[in-house]
């Protein structure tokens, strides 16, 4: 009777593991790939002078790889302290240009980095700007067949200040631009803001086909 006992309890056991092992083997894989994808790997890490200031610039490589790693850039800047300036993330590995470090401009720092832009002053919080921030960008590129990427197709070249104008130059660093191009996307983008960074303009391409071949 005991051995009976003991052998219903040990086929039962065999069922239970059998029944629960689909539900362990998921919750592992799902474990392993959790932690896969929140680690989080430093590939660079540069320091450039820009007159009084000191720029920090780390690029993280984050994620699994699956389907890509995300990149993610941090920039902090030294002055009286440690100010943060900012970071975003997409699956580019450019962060700032050998040709284009970040430099003073009036009373304004310039970071330029990809396709992303800091502007900082110790009064001032950081300004951020980024093509997709441009208030008028879907207007301008309304009714084409394909708009510029404006996390992947340009780069930040200049910051200008004009009198009271800031002008912005990007320049393209895709092959989806220039006259060999399909849909003909201009060389360089220009934005301007009339008030210091609260918003910005794309001036609207005029030597350039927007519309459908």
């Amino acid at each position: 009777m005991k051995f009976k006992q003991s052998l219903l309890i040990l086929v039962w056991s065999v069922v239970g593991l059998c029944a629960i092992t689909p539900f362990l083997w998921g919750a592992f894989c799902l474990l392993i790939f959790t932690l896969a994808a929140n680690e989080s790997t430093l590939t660079t890490e540069q320091t450039y002078n820009a007159g009084k200031y000191v720029v920090h610039e780390k690029i993280y490589q984050e994620g699994s790889g699956w389907p890509d790693y995300d990149m993610r850039r941090h920039y902090e800047v030294s002055y009286n302290g440690t100010h943060l300036l900012g970071e975003y993330e997409n699956e580019s590995r450019q962060g700032i240009f050998a040709d284009t470090p970040p430099k003073i401009v009036g009373d304004w720092l310039v970071v330029l980095s990809s396709n992303h832009v800091y502007l900082w002053r110790p009064d001032r919080e950081p300004i951020v700007f980024f093509p997709y921030a441009a208030e008028n960008w879907n207007v301008v590129f309304s009714g084409t067949v394909s708009m510029p990427n404006g996390h992947y197709d340009y780069a930040a070249e200049q910051f200008l200040i004009d009198e009271e104008r800031w002008l912005l130059t990007y320049r393209c660093i895709a092959a989806a631009c220039g006259d060999q191009s399909l849909f003909f996307w201009p060389e360089t983008m220009t934005f301007y803001s009339d008030d210091e960074g609260e918003h910005f303009y794309l001036i609207p391409p005029e030597d350039v086909s927007l519309e459908a071949s």
